[in-house]
């Protein structure tokens, strides 16, 4: 087993009312799923995928990342989500006034020398297509490729698992097929995928299927 979450419950306040999104919630990852998390909104899709991506604490629970748990120190949780989680947003995020490989590379030059990250990002981007896009800035790309810019970006540090967002969001069909087959390319290299989507098509392109109910 990758990833286990157990017991984890999530409330949050809305005015005089507090509305629990997570209750008692358990859920295991192996190495290699792809997992599409779906249902209404306000069912704590985006709530679980965060938790178990290390970027929002559970009010109670844990988030055991090979059997360890990932909220119990805070610097190590920073070490975690730079060296073993990738994550994409439905908004690519990416920096306006740097390039598609400066974008890319960025995670990498954290850790590692400048030269080794460029030619890694460089690589990464080659495998996607966009080995024509290397020096262009996000608003020289289209919708699928800023989003497949930012797909790079998540993969820079080998993690281990990709925690997608909402990733076709706010791109077509056809950009949306792009993005899910560049998804499923990267699963078949072994790469674990946690995705949050509202298209009942898209999410029928993992492996597994996820459902969460309204509380």
């Amino acid at each position: 087993m990758l990833l286990e979450a157990k017991n984890l419950s999530k409330t949050f306040k809305k005015g005089d009312y507090f509305i629990k999104v997570l209750d008692n919630f358990n859920f295991e990852v192996d190495k290699g799923d792809f997992i599409a998390i779906v249902g209404p909104s306000g069912a704590g899709k985006s709530t679980l995928l965060h938790i178990l991506g290390g970027l929002e604490k559970p009010d109670n629970g844990f988030v055991l990342l090979n059997g360890e748990n990932i909220y119990k120190d805070e610097k190590e949780l920073d070490n975690i989500r730079n060296q073993y989680f990738g994550f994409v947003f439905q908004f690519h995020y990416l920096l306006d006034d740097f390039t598609a490989i400066e974008n890319v590379a960025l995670p990498a030059m954290i850790t590692g020398k400048k030269d080794e990250a460029f030619n890694k990002a460089k690589a990464i981007l080659e495998k996607m297509g966009l080995i024509n896009r290397l020096n262009h800035f996000p608003n020289e790309l289209s919708g699928g490729e800023q989003q497949r810019v930012a797909i790079a970006r998540a993969l820079i540090n080998d993690p281990l698992i990709i925690f997608a967002d909402e990733p076709t969001g706010n791109l077509d069909k056809e950009n949306s097929k792009i993005v899910i087959d560049e998804f499923k390319r990267l699963n078949e290299q072994g790469i674990t995928i946690l995705m949050v989507t509202h298209d009942e098509h898209i999410a029928s392109q993992a492996k597994k299927i996820l459902r969460l109910e309204k509380a």
